[in-house]
Formats: structure tokens, C-alpha cells, sequence
């Protein structure tokens, strides 16, 4: 991609990016709290159809108007699933592991992160990531809130998650995101209305 067609990439993508949190920020409270749910419940029933010996599931803290992921950190999931939750130090991201009496604090741009926790490495058995996102396309082409953390770090260690997996509702779907080089799809996205598996053209 030369650079005035990277240039232009962005340009589209920015546009994208400020329809889409308008898209989702007009979702009203009760709905966005239902739909969470709905989501949550799609993926908690997916993620108990592997072994939980063998399974690490990696996922965000939601933010107020991002799909909710807090049942997922319950304690009695945690009891069932290796979960991490991300941590942010300067420009660097890495995922620490998540026990019922983990403690947590506003860590960058106010998100809930661990104080302290087993650090993830890749090791065998499935790793999944729950992934945020502010638009997406059926391709899996994601669009973030433009800050890289997770690209950065997907960059590193895409080889060693199984499954790539974003929580969106349905509003912020578009028909296509530019997709870059350095740009990795989902393979899947759950909405309010489902499952939906990603096939790249």
C-alpha cells in the first residue's frame, strides 16, 4: 500500500470509527444492558463447550458503552475458566491472570485493570481472546479506538491464540474496513443476534 493510499485508509477508517461510537452511544441504557447480556451469554456458553483444564480465555474489562464483559469475571466463572485480564504499562500491554480476590484499579484511559496476577504465556491446550471493538465488517476487519495496544501486541502473539473473538452489537457493523497489512482479522464476532463467523474474500 503506497502512502497516499494509506493515507486515504485512515482518513476512511477515522470517518468509520466516529460513525460507528455515534451508532453505538445512541443504543439506549436498557437496551445496551440486555444486549449485553444476550452477548455475554452466547459467549460464556461457547467458552463451557471446552475443557476448562485446557482453556485460557484473555479478555478486556468493558468500558461504559462497549459490550459489558463483567459476568464474565463473576467469581464462579472464574472458578471455571483460566481468565486474564489486560494490563497497560506506558505503551506496552500484557495480561495478568484473574482470581476471585484479584484486586483492581483505574489504570490508562480509566479502565479497570489487575493489581498483581500470573503473567500469560502461550502454552498448550486453546487460548482464546475476547477482543473490543468499535466497528467491524464480516470479513473480521476490526476497527479499535485508534490507540494500537491490542495490534501491537496481536503483532507478537497472533500464532499463539486458537481463536480471535470481538463483542460488538449489531449497530456497529459496516459493509467493509480498510484492512492494512499489519491488520489482523477476527475469526468471529458475537452480537446480540449471534454468532457470526468471519471468511476472509
Amino acid at each position: 500500500m503506497n502512502k497516499a493510499s494509506l493515507e486515504n485508509s485512515h482518513l476512511i477508517k477515522t470517518d468509520l470509527r466516529k460513525k460507528c461510537l455515534q451508532s453505538r452511544s445512541n443504543i439506549k441504557p436498557r437496551e445496551r444492558i440486555q444486549f449485553s447480556l444476550t452477548i455475554e451469554k452466547i459467549l460464556l456458553d461457547t467458552l463451557k463447550t471446552y475443557d476448562p483444564d485446557k482453556l485460557s480465555v484473555l479478555c478486556y474489562r468493558s468500558t461504559a458503552y462497549e459490550v459489558s464483559t463483567d459476568s464474565l469475571f463473576l467469581p464462579e466463572n472464574l472458578l471455571q475458566t483460566k481468565m486474564y485480564a489486560p494490563k497497560v504499562d506506558q505503551h506496552h500491554m500484557h495480561w495478568l491472570r484473574i482470581l476471585p480476590d484479584s484486586l483492581w484499579h483505574h489504570g490508562s484511559f480509566n479502565i479497570s485493570e489487575p493489581d498483581q496476577g500470573e503473567l500469560w504465556q502461550a502454552e498448550t491446550g486453546t487460548t482464546i481472546l475476547i477482543c473490543p471493538l468499535v466497528g467491524f465488517d464480516r470479513t473480521g476487519n476490526r476497527l479499535g479506538m485508534g490507540k494500537g495496544f491490542f495490534d501491537r501486541w496481536l503483532e507478537r502473539h497472533r500464532q499463539d491464540i486458537d481463536i480471535l473473538i470481538g463483542l460488538a452489537f449489531t449497530c456497529q457493523e459496516v459493509p467493509h474496513i480498510p484492512a492494512e497489512a499489519h491488520d489482523i482479522p477476527l475469526d468471529a464476532i458475537i452480537t446480540e443476534k449471534g454468532w457470526i463467523s468471519c471468511h476472509r474474500p
